[in-house]
């Protein structure tokens, strides 16, 4: 802002400095008055010109020294800011930029899980579909579901009592085998004593 400063007046002093010369000029063209009260007023008023015009070139100087000192503390502020900052603002880009790229990979998977549970929607219908036609098939073979479960508990209570009675008949099996060894045995060893006995 303090360059434009500057800048717009030394505008001003070339526009003063240029009015002064066309107004000098014009008064070397024009007839010379005798009004003595108009020369002093045009003398008066270029003497006014000139001190305004000493007075804005020195503000001018002024200005111009001051943006340097207000550039020069500007430049000082941002190097001093920049070597406190300059670590974090490099983790905070390298953070920003990680979460740009995570928010990128939210937004694939948001749009993966809405195809997912489409398909999901799509994949209960059809099973949904095929129940409601494997219950309306089975609907129209209730009797021999029927006879054929009986037959099945049939078959397996025949079962049952079949390992029931098997079960009882290798018990006496063995138990009669056992009676069988034990006599035969006992035999063996009384014609063993009775042949020494001779």
């Amino acid at each position: 802002q303090t360059p434009n400063v500057v800048s717009n007046v030394a505008a001003s002093f070339e526009k003063v400095e240029e009015d002064l010369k066309q107004f000098q000029e014009e008064q070397t063209k024009v007839e010379r008055s005798d009004d003595n009260d108009a020369m002093h007023r045009f003398s008066a008023t270029a003497k006014q010109l000139s001190a305004e015009e000493e007075r804005l070139k020195s503000e001018a100087k002024h200005l111009e020294r001051a943006a340097l000192l207000v550039a020069e503390e500007r430049k000082e502020l941002d190097d001093a800011i920049l070597e406190h900052t300059a670590d974090i603002e490099k983790d905070r880009e390298e953070a920003n930029t990680k979460l740009q790229e995570t928010e990128k990979e939210i937004q694939e998977l948001r749009e993966k899980l809405r195809e997912k549970e489409a398909e999901a929607d799509r994949l209960r219908q059809a099973v949904k579909s095929g129940d409601d036609n494997i219950s309306e098939i089975l609907q129209k073979f209730t009797r021999q579901i029927t006879r054929v479960q009986k037959n099945e508990a049939s078959l397996k209570e025949n079962k049952n009592e079949w390992e029931n009675e098997q079960t009882a008949y290798n018990s006496l099996k063995e138990a009669h085998e056992a009676e069988m060894k034990a006599h035969s045995d006992a035999l063996l060893q009384h014609n063993i004593m009775m042949d020494v006995i001779k």
